[in-house]
C-alpha cells in the first residue's frame, strides 16, 4: 500500500509540475484581411516573434514572422500584397522602344527603286525624252544639323533643328537628262499612330527651261506625292512600330502603343518609344474546390510604377526591342491576366515533377496542384540578373485532408548560351520557395500557418529540374510572341520577317535582338 500511494504522490506531482510548465504555442499569424501585410501573433509568442518586412517602393510586397527554436530551427510564415504607385492604364509608362538600324534602310534601298520606275513607267519630257531608270538610290536615318543644304525644304517638312528624319537620294534618268533627287521623310505621331511628313527637292544639271520644270514637277509634286508618301510613308512606318498585337493564347492580345518621337542617329539607328498598353484586372481564378477567393483593392488589381529608365540605344543587327522593368512588369501583369502564365506552368507540370520524383513518392504522402498565380507577378532588377516574384495558391492533399497553400517563390533570369543559332534561351533559376497553409478562413481574415516543412524542402532540393522546366517555358513564350512573325501592309512592297531573338541584359533592362530582314511580301 505504502509503494501504491508513493506512485499516486509522484504521478500526482508530475502531473502538477506539467501544468505549471508554459505549454508550447504553435505560430500562427492571422491577418487583418485575407491580403493584407498587418496581422497579429498568438500573445505567448508575441516577444520571440521576428517580423521582416521586403524592402519594395513598388511592387510585390512580402512580410515574414519567424520564431526560433532550440538547436537552431525556425518555423516562419509569410504574406504578400502589390504596393503601389500603380500604372494607369490610361497613361502606361514608355518603358518600350523598338530600335531600327541603318541596314534595314539599306535593304529598303533596291525595293525603293523598283517603286519609283513603276511609278515613273512611260513618263516623257520634251527636251528631256523618256524615262529610262533610277539609279544611285540611298535611305539614310538623318539628322537637319549634319545636313545644313537640307534646312529649307525638310525644315518645311516639319524637321527640327535638333530633330531626325530619313533622307532619301536618288538620280532620276531620263534620255538626255539626269535629275537628282532628295527626299525628307520627317515622322510625326498622330494620336498612337506614326506617319511621315514627305517633301522633295530636285534640281538638273543642265540650264535649260524645260529641265527646270522637270526638276520642279518631280521634286515638289509628283517623287514626294506618289512616291514618298504612298511608297515610302507606310513601308517604313511599319519598319519603325512596336511589334504587332500579339494573339494569346487562350483568348486576349498583347497590344503596344507609340508613345513618343523617334530619336534617330545620323547613319545609325532611330528608337521609337512604346509602351505595353494595359486595363485593370479584379484578380484570378483559384483552383477549384479551395473556396477562396482574392479580394484586390477597390478598382482593380495594376502593374507596379517603379519609374525604371532605360539606357542609351544600341542594336547589332537590324532590329532590337528594349523593354525595362516597367515594361516587363505591364507585360507580365497582361500575361497574368490573360491566364497564360498559371497555362504555362500547368504545362510544366511541377506538380506532376514533384509527385513522380522516386523520394516524394516512397516518403511523402502529401501532393500538391499546379501553382495558380494570385496576383501577377512582379520583376526587379538586381545586378546582372532579372528577378521574377510570385505569389500564388495550390491546394494540398494529404489523405483526407485539404488545405490551401500559399506558394511565395522567386525566378532569376539569366542569359544562357544559345541553344539554337536563332534562339537563344533565358535561363531561370528558382531562387527561393516559401509555403504556409490557410487556416481558418473567412471573407474579412485568415490565420496563416507554417506546415510541409519536408515539402518545401523537396521543392528546394529540386530546383535543378525546375530550372530546365522553367527556362524552356519561358523560351518558348519568347518564341512565341516573336519569332516567326511576319509584319506586313498590303500597302507596301515588302514585309518585315523575323527569324529568331537573342536575349540579353543591359542595365535592368530586356534586350533583344530580332533576326530580321525586309522580304518581298
Amino acid at each position: 500500500m505504502k509503494a501504491v500511494v508513493g506512485v499516486a504522490m509522484v504521478a500526482a506531482s508530475v502531473a502538477a509540475a506539467a501544468a505549471l510548465r508554459p505549454q508550447p504555442v504553435d505560430l500562427a499569424v492571422t491577418l487583418d484581411a485575407p491580403d493584407s501585410l498587418d496581422g497579429h501573433v498568438p500573445a505567448a509568442l508575441a516577444d520571440r516573434v521576428q517580423v521582416t518586412t521586403d524592402d519594395a517602393r513598388a511592387g510585390l510586397a512580402r512580410r515574414r514572422w519567424s520564431v526560433a527554436y532550440r538547436g537552431g530551427y525556425v518555423r516562419e510564415v509569410g504574406a504578400s500584397q502589390l504596393v503601389g504607385p500603380f500604372q494607369d492604364p490610361a497613361h502606361p509608362p514608355c518603358g518600350a522602344r523598338v530600335i531600327v538600324a541603318q541596314r534595314v534602310l539599306d535593304d529598303a534601298a533596291p525595293i525603293l527603286a523598283r517603286a519609283i520606275d513603276a511609278e515613273l513607267a512611260g513618263e516623257h519630257v520634251v527636251a528631256a525624252g523618256t524615262y529610262a531608270g533610277t539609279r544611285d538610290v540611298t535611305v539614310r536615318w538623318a539628322q537637319l544639323v549634319m545636313h545644313a543644304e537640307d534646312v529649307t525644304f525638310a525644315g518645311a517638312a516639319g524637321a527640327s533643328p535638333g530633330g531626325g528624319y530619313i533622307r532619301v537620294t536618288a538620280t532620276l534618268a531620263f534620255e538626255r537628262a539626269s535629275v537628282p533627287v532628295v527626299i525628307a521623310l520627317v515622322p510625326e505621331l498622330y494620336g498612337s499612330a506614326l506617319s511621315f511628313h514627305a517633301y522633295a527637292r530636285a534640281s538638273v544639271e543642265v540650264d535649260n527651261a524645260a529641265l527646270a520644270w522637270l526638276a520642279h514637277r518631280l521634286g515638289g509634286d509628283r517623287v514626294a506625292t506618289a512616291i514618298a508618301r504612298r511608297q515610302l510613308d507606310a513601308s517604313l512606318a511599319t519598319t519603325l512600330e512596336p511589334p504587332p498585337p500579339f494573339a494569346l493564347p487562350g483568348g486576349g492580345e498583347l497590344r503596344f502603343v507609340p508613345c513618343g518621337a523617334p530619336e534617330i542617329h545620323d547613319g545609325t539607328l532611330a528608337a521609337l518609344p512604346f509602351a505595353v498598353a494595359i486595363a485593370p484586372a479584379r484578380g484570378a481564378a483559384l483552383p477549384p474546390g479551395t473556396g477562396v477567393a482574392i479580394a484586390p483593392a477597390a478598382g482593380g488589381v495594376l502593374p507596379p510604377l517603379a519609374g525604371a529608365s532605360l539606357p542609351p540605344p544600341r542594336v547589332a543587327g537590324a532590329i532590337a526591342l528594349d523593354l525595362d522593368v516597367d515594361a516587363l512588369n505591364a507585360l507580365a501583369f497582361e500575361l497574368w491576366r490573360a491566364g497564360v502564365l498559371d497555362r504555362e506552368l500547368a504545362r510544366a507540370g511541377l506538380d506532376r515533377r514533384f509527385a513522380d520524383d522516386p523520394t516524394v513518392a516512397e516518403l511523402l504522402s502529401v501532393r500538391m496542384s499546379s501553382p495558380v498565380l494570385a496576383l501577377p507577378p512582379v520583376v526587379t532588377a538586381r545586378g546582372d540578373l532579372l528577378r521574377l516574384a510570385a505569389d500564388a495558391r495550390t491546394t494540398l492533399t494529404d489523405g483526407g485532408a485539404v488545405t490551401v497553400g500559399r506558394v511565395y517563390g522567386a525566378l532569376a533570369f539569366r542569359v544562357a548560351p544559345a541553344a539554337h543559332a536563332q534562339l537563344a534561351a533565358l535561363a531561370v533559376d528558382v531562387d527561393g520557395v516559401e509555403l504556409a497553409c490557410e487556416r481558418d478562413r473567412d471573407p474579412a481574415r485568415v490565420t496563416l500557418v507554417p506546415c510541409y516543412a519536408d515539402l518545401v524542402d523537396a521543392l528546394r532540393g529540386r530546383a535543378g529540374d525546375f530550372h530546365g522546366a522553367l527556362t524552356d517555358s519561358f523560351a518558348s513564350l519568347l518564341a512565341a510572341i516573336f519569332v516567326d512573325q511576319r509584319v506586313a501592309d498590303p500597302r507596301v512592297p515588302a514585309a518585315l520577317a523575323i527569324r529568331g531573338v537573342a536575349p540579353s541584359l543591359d542595365a535592368g533592362a530586356l534586350h533583344l535582338e530580332l533576326d530580321a530582314a525586309l522580304v518581298p511580301p
